[in-house]
Protein backbone atom coordinates (compact mmCIF):
# COMPACT_ATOMS: atom_id res chain seq x y z
CA UNK A 1 0.00 0.00 0.00
CA UNK A 2 1.67 3.17 -1.17
CA UNK A 3 -0.83 5.73 0.03
CA UNK A 4 -1.41 6.18 3.73
CA UNK A 5 -3.92 8.29 5.58
CA UNK A 6 -2.05 8.02 8.89
CA UNK A 7 -0.53 11.48 8.52
CA UNK A 8 -4.00 12.97 8.91
CA UNK A 9 -3.73 12.07 12.59
CA UNK A 10 -1.12 14.84 12.93
CA UNK A 11 -3.66 17.41 11.78
CA UNK A 12 -6.25 15.98 14.16
CA UNK A 13 -3.66 16.04 16.96
CA UNK A 14 -2.86 19.70 16.34
CA UNK A 15 -6.54 20.59 16.36
CA UNK A 16 -7.13 18.67 19.59
CA UNK A 17 -4.06 20.34 21.09
CA UNK A 18 -5.41 23.76 20.17
CA UNK A 19 -8.79 22.89 21.63
CA UNK A 20 -7.22 21.68 24.88
CA UNK A 21 -5.04 24.79 25.01
CA UNK A 22 -8.01 27.09 24.60
CA UNK A 23 -10.15 25.27 27.15
CA UNK A 24 -7.50 24.85 29.86
CA UNK A 25 -5.11 27.77 29.22
CA UNK A 26 -2.26 25.30 29.74
CA UNK A 27 0.40 25.15 27.06
CA UNK A 28 2.15 21.99 28.37
CA UNK A 29 -1.18 20.16 28.50
CA UNK A 30 -1.99 21.31 24.96
CA UNK A 31 1.38 20.07 23.70
CA UNK A 32 0.92 16.70 25.41
CA UNK A 33 -2.57 16.34 23.95
CA UNK A 34 -1.28 17.25 20.48
CA UNK A 35 1.57 14.74 20.61
CA UNK A 36 -0.52 12.01 22.22
CA UNK A 37 -3.36 12.19 19.73
CA UNK A 38 -0.96 12.44 16.79
CA UNK A 39 1.16 9.44 17.80
CA UNK A 40 -1.68 7.18 18.94
CA UNK A 41 -3.79 8.12 15.91
CA UNK A 42 -0.91 7.42 13.54
CA UNK A 43 -0.29 3.99 15.05
CA UNK A 44 -3.98 3.03 15.03
CA UNK A 45 -4.53 4.14 11.44
CA UNK A 46 -1.41 2.29 10.20
CA UNK A 47 -2.46 -0.89 12.01
CA UNK A 48 -5.89 -0.66 10.39
CA UNK A 49 -4.37 -0.05 6.95
CA UNK A 50 -2.02 -3.03 7.29
CA UNK A 51 -4.89 -5.29 8.36
CA UNK A 52 -6.99 -4.17 5.40
CA UNK A 53 -4.04 -4.67 3.05
CA UNK A 54 -3.52 -8.24 4.29
CA UNK A 55 -7.23 -8.95 3.90
CA UNK A 56 -7.23 -7.64 0.36
CA UNK A 57 -4.23 -9.80 -0.53
CA UNK A 58 -5.87 -12.93 0.91
CA UNK A 59 -9.16 -12.18 -0.85
CA UNK A 60 -7.38 -11.61 -4.15
CA UNK A 61 -5.51 -14.89 -3.83
CA UNK A 62 -8.71 -16.75 -2.96
CA UNK A 63 -10.59 -15.24 -5.92
CA UNK A 64 -7.78 -16.19 -8.30
CA UNK A 65 -7.73 -19.73 -6.89
CA UNK A 66 -11.51 -20.12 -7.23
CA UNK A 67 -11.49 -18.74 -10.77
CA UNK A 68 -8.79 -21.18 -11.83
CA UNK A 69 -10.59 -24.11 -10.18
CA UNK A 70 -13.88 -23.28 -11.92
CA UNK A 71 -12.08 -22.85 -15.22
CA UNK A 72 -10.47 -26.28 -14.80
CA UNK A 73 -13.84 -27.83 -13.86
CA UNK A 74 -15.51 -26.38 -16.94
CA UNK A 75 -12.76 -27.53 -19.26
CA UNK A 76 -12.84 -31.01 -17.69
CA UNK A 77 -16.60 -31.15 -18.28
CA UNK A 78 -16.11 -30.10 -21.91
CA UNK A 79 -13.29 -32.57 -22.48
CA UNK A 80 -10.72 -29.87 -23.17
CA UNK A 81 -8.89 -30.17 -19.88
CA UNK A 82 -5.18 -29.58 -19.95
CA UNK A 83 -3.16 -29.86 -16.79
CA UNK A 84 -1.36 -26.59 -16.29
CA UNK A 85 1.84 -26.26 -14.41
CA UNK A 86 1.38 -23.85 -11.57
CA UNK A 87 3.98 -22.30 -9.39
CA UNK A 88 3.27 -21.08 -5.92
CA UNK A 89 3.88 -17.39 -5.50
CA UNK A 90 6.02 -16.45 -2.51
CA UNK A 91 4.09 -15.30 0.54
CA UNK A 92 3.59 -11.57 0.75
CA UNK A 93 4.72 -9.80 3.86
Amino acid sequence: MNKTYAYNSIIIGVLVGLLVGVKTDSIPLAILACLGVSIVGFIIIRMFEKAVDKGIDKASDKITEMHQRRKDERSAANGTYEKRETTKMPDRK
